[in-house]
């Protein structure tokens, strides 16, 4: 198998030796800004499901006073 220096530099352990020394935190930031976008979809998506819950809670109750007694 050949080997090029592509895939020397590809190695991500060879990588954070040799990378920059704010290469960690750029990752870092990266994740944190990740995980924030993450809650917030979590949060709306929350949201929404108590939004149809309600609506679904509202559509049971109207199916209810329309039954025949």
């Amino acid at each position: 198998m050949k080997t090029s220096p592509r895939d020397f530099i590809r190695d991500p352990v060879l990588l954070e030796f040799l990378g920059p020394p704010n290469a960690g935190q750029v990752q870092e930031s990266e994740l944190e800004q990740e995980q924030e976008q993450e809650q917030e979809q979590e949060q709306e998506q929350d949201e929404l499901r108590a939004e149809l819950d309600r609506e679904r809670a509202v559509l049971e109750e109207r199916l209810l006073k329309q039954r025949p007694r």
